[in-house]
C-alpha cells in the first residue's frame, strides 16, 4: 500500500494493495472512500485501505478485514519518476483489481483551477498488461458526478474527471474481450476529508454507505453514478438543463457561489 505524508493533503494520494492470490491495487487520496465492508465483498474483493495522513487506517484494516498490506511512499504531484518507484515494488505481484482513485480538488469551489488525468492513466498503464497476460482483472476509476452536469467554478476538475470517462470507456471497449471488468464510478457528494461534508444525509451518504452500495455494481454496468440517490440527482440536474439551459446553469452556479462565499468567510476568521 502507498500512503504519503502530511504536509500536502490534498495533492498528495497514496496506493495500497493486499498481498494474497489476487491483490487489490488502489491509488487514492482518501481512505474513507474503500472502507469494504460486506461480507461478500471481503470474500470476493480483498479488502485494501488507504490514508494520506496515517499508518493507522491500514493497520486497522488489516486486523478488521484481515488482509496484509505493503506501503510505497509516493507523492503523485512529483512527476514521472513515481510511477518507476511504484513499478518496480508491484513487479511480483498479481494485481487483480486496481482501484483508481486519486484526485485534486478545490478547498471551496472556485472559478478556475494534474493528477487527476496523469495518475489514472499511468495506475492502469502499469497493472493493465499482467490482467491481460491472465486473461482477468478488475479496473475501477473513480470519476465525478460533476463531469455529467453543469458544474460551473469547479471546471477544471469536472473537465479531468470527464477525461477519466472517456477514458474508462475506451479501456471497456478494448480489453472486454480480454476478461477485463472496467467500470467508471461518477459519485456526488460523499462525507469525506475531500468534500469537507461533516453530516451524512439522503444525497450524500457516509463513505461506508456509498462503498457498499457501488461494489455491488461491479462487473453489472460500465458507467454508474453508484449509489441510487446520486442518479436522482444527477438525472433531475440534467433533465432541468435539458428543458431550460439558462435556468439549469443559474441554479448550479447560485449554489456554488453560496458555497464559495460561505468557505470563503470561515478561511477569513481561521
Amino acid at each position: 500500500m502507498l500512503e504519503l505524508g502530511e504536509d500536502k493533503a490534498k495533492l498528495e494520494s497514496s496506493v495500497e494493495f493486499t498481498l494474497e492470490v489476487e491483490q487489490v491495487l488502489i491509488s487514492s487520496d482518501n481512505s474513507e472512500f474503500f472502507m469494504l465492508d460486506s461480507p461478500g465483498v471481503e470474500t470476493e474483493i480483498p479488502s485494501a485501505l488507504t490514508s494520506s495522513s496515517s499508518c493507522a487506517v491500514p493497520v486497522t484494516s488489516e486486523k478488521e478485514f484481515k488482509v496484509s498490506t505493503k506501503i510505497i511512499q509516493a507523492d503523485f504531484c512529483e512527476g514521472e519518476e513515481i510511477y518507476a518507484t511504484i513499478a518496480k515494488e508491484i513487479t511480483d505481484l498479481e494485481i487483480g483489481t486496481l482501484v483508481n482513485n486519486v484526485g485534486i480538488s478545490y478547498s471551496y469551489p472556485e472559478y478556475f483551477l494534474d493528477a487527476n488525468v496523469a495518475s489514472v492513466t499511468r495506475m492502469t498503464g502499469l497493472a493493465l498488461p499482467g490482467m491481460v497476460k491472465r486473461g482477468k482483472g478488475v479496473i475501477i476509476n473513480i470519476g465525478s458526478a460533476s463531469s455529467i452536469i453543469p458544474s460551473p467554478l469547479l471546471t477544471v476538475y469536472a473537465a479531468s474527471k470527464a477525461y477519466v470517462d472517456k477514458f474508462t470507456e475506451g479501456l471497456d471497449m478494448e480489453y472486454r474481450k480480454k476478461g477485463i471488468i472496467c467500470q467508471c464510478v461518477m459519485p456526488g457528494f460523499v462525507c469525506t476529508t475531500m468534500s469537507g461534508i461533516r453530516r451524512s444525509t439522503f444525497f450524500a451518504p457516509t463513505a461506508e454507505a456509498f462503498v457498499k452500495s457501488a461494489i455491488s455494481l461491479v462487473g453489472t454496468v460500465s458507467r454508474t453514478t453508484g449509489y441510487l440517490p446520486h442518479a436522482i440527482f444527477t438525472n433531475t440536474i440534467s433533465f432541468i438543463y435539458d428543458v431550460s439551459g439558462s435556468f439549469g446553469v443559474w441554479l448550479v452556479t447560485r449554489s456554488m457561489e453560496n458555497t464559495r462565499n460561505r468557505s470563503l468567510k470561515k478561511y477569513k476568521k481561521q
